[in-house]
């Protein structure tokens, strides 16, 4: 119980001080070109969660790379991250297909599918999935759960990353535009309603597919003592949903529309199946895999 504690704890108050934050490196941004507060916020409160995360890591034990998860000396660790890529990749193709099938989404209508596309698209797919999978990995199936798996068990552990993994992902600061209505206390004073707004906007759906997701790299995370695979799932995942914006177009109208939630019309219940059954799927290879290895 303390363990969770003082996770949350340090955690909240990371992301708390990237607001305040916020507003200086406003100031400085500014200074170089037009953008929006709000997204400094976003930008201001990711490097200050990281920061924390590192720093809680470092609170409960040695901070290294070891213990952050990259565990190069690992065998196969191409392989490994190869085959979670597919993994991920494979995912997204299933999901695809049942939003295909079911009329949710159709080929995209303004999509020209010209061969010399396809090299910039899935450089483009591939770059994004693969930093977003090392920042969000390397916080949460990193430092995070390495953190409270040395201080809880390994089910609470994944349980509370993936609650705080799914939470982040719907901070929404809806935040006066332009320099004469932002001040210092403009982000700290919408803290509360930033990470609380979407349990009344009916995304439990998008929460709820983005906790399995979390659980599914939580086990992969324990279980490998790595987060290469992690990251190779990841970044599959990422790369899939950019192909799949590009290639698809969303259907409005469809009377299977309660599969997919409104917060991105991609998540929902239908991708909680898929997501649910590839945990499943994961869960009973790696206890075979285990058993193999425990009778060698």
């Amino acid at each position: 119980m303390l363990a969770t504690l003082i996770f949350l704890a340090i955690f909240i108050s990371s992301l708390f001080v990237g607001t305040i934050l916020a507003y200086p490196i406003y100031i400085i941004a500014s200074t170089l070109g037009d953008i929006e507060f709000s997204d400094i916020v976003i930008l201001s409160t990711q490097i200050t969660g990281l920061a924390g995360s590192f720093l809680y890591l470092r609170y409960i034990t040695d901070f290294t790379f070891e213990n952050l998860g990259y565990a190069f000396t690992r065998p196969a660790v191409k392989r490994d991250a190869i085959v979670s890529f597919t993994f991920g990749i494979m995912i997204l193709v299933l999901l695809g297909i049942s939003f295909y099938l079911l009329g949710i989404y159709d080929l995209h209508s303004s999509r020209d599918f010209e061969l010399q596309a396809i090299p910039t698209l899935i450089i483009g797919a591939l770059g994004t999935g693969v930093i977003v999978a090392l920042f969000e990995e390397t916080v949460f199936r990193g430092a995070l759960l390495q953190g409270l798996y040395k201080k809880s068990s390994a089910p609470l552990a994944i349980i509370i990353t993936s609650l705080a993994y799914s939470w982040v992902h719907f901070i929404q600061f809806d935040l006066p535009s332009g320099p004469n209505s932002i001040g210092f206390l403009s982000a700290p004073t919408h803290f509360i309603s930033a990470y609380t707004d979407f349990l009344f906007d009916e995304k439990m759906d998008a929460f709820l597919s983005l906790f399995i997701l979390g659980v599914l790299l939580g086990m992969i995370r324990i279980r490998q003592g790595s987060i290469i695979s992690c990251i190779g799932l990841h970044a599959g995942l990422v790369a899939g949903i950019k192909i799949f914006r590009y290639l698809a177009e969303y259907q409005p109208g469809n009377p299977h529309l309660y599969l997919i939630s409104s917060h991105d019309y991609r998540l929902g219940l239908l991708a909680s199946f898929w997501l649910f059954l590839a945990t499943l799927l994961y869960y009973f290879f790696s206890n075979r895999k285990m058993i193999v290895r425990s009778e060698e």
